[in-house]
């Protein structure tokens, strides 16, 4: 299978259902199937990595707005503050 050929296959591959994948590797032959496995591996590698990169931003943010707060915390009115830290533990444990 050539480059265009295989760039084409893997976008259809991008968008297709479980059901949809199910019924297309019931199609294919040895190397088709051997390319639509590898090509999935990528997919998922890729979304791992983004998953990750996320995370990692979501806990940067967190990390900006606890700094942020502590500089105002004495300013912030008690109820606030219990929510505050109720939210950051939640976010904390996600992560």
């Amino acid at each position: 299978m050539d480059k265009d050929s295989l760039e084409k296959f893997q976008a259809q591959i991008s968008v297709l259902s479980a059901k949809e994948i199910e019924k297309t590797m019931k199609r294919l032959s040895k190397d088709e199937f051997d390319m639509f496995i590898d090509v999935l591996e990528n997919y998922n590698m890729d979304l791992a990595k983004d998953l990750e990169q996320a995370r990692n931003d979501m806990r940067q943010r967190l990390e900006n707005h606890k700094m942020l707060f502590e500089c105002v915390w004495d300013i912030i009115p008690g109820d606030v503050r219990r929510h505050l830290m109720g939210y950051y533990r939640t976010m904390s444990d996600i992560l």
